[in-house]
């Protein structure tokens, strides 16, 4: 690999590292919400499903910052076993996302075996969040944040190494 291909690499590596970086930060947040009381509570009962939603999100964006530097082989075995691991976040998403398309059954809507009466039908028993007839354990998904973080960071560390 030529030396500008290298610097290129390197570049795209710091962004998914940064990118990924913010995320991991939101996934603590999200989970350290999630195991306490929070000021609103007392208004708004359903902060914890808020607060799954959003971790979510950030487990998902996580996972899109890890495919920037998915060349790189422990990155990509990294993401395939994050996948393998939260098999149900991809489907949480995407209806997260979609929720206009599932509030009305729309014909178009990707999974057509989730229907409206499902959207707000879930629980969270701490690990435990049940929705959609999936789980999400958050301490398996923080396990699996932090190897996906520490492989794009290790690919980082090692094509700077190479450069120097």
């Amino acid at each position: 690999m030529s030396s500008q291909n290298k610097n290129d690499l390197l570049v795209q590596l710091k962004r998914a590292k940064s990118l990924a970086n913010v995320q991991l930060f939101t996934i603590e947040l999200q989970i350290r919400r999630l195991r306490d009381f929070e000021p609103e509570d007392e208004k708004f009962v359903l902060r914890w499903w808020s607060d799954l939603q959003f971790l979510i999100l950030s487990l998902t964006g996580l996972r899109r910052a890890a495919s920037i530097a998915n060349s790189n082989h422990k990155v990509a075995q990294a993401i395939n076993e994050f996948d393998n691991n939260l098999s149900g976040l991809k489907e949480m998403r995407d209806v997260t996302q979609h929720v206009d398309e599932y509030a009305v059954d729309k014909s178009g809507r990707h999974n057509k075996d989730i229907n409206r009466k499902m959207l707000e039908v879930g629980s969270w028993n701490d690990p435990i969040y049940e929705w959609l007839g999936k789980e999400l354990n958050i301490d398996i998904a923080y396990k699996q944040s932090i190897k996906l973080f520490k492989s794009i960071q290790e690919a980082f560390n090692t094509t700077r190494n190479e450069i120097e």
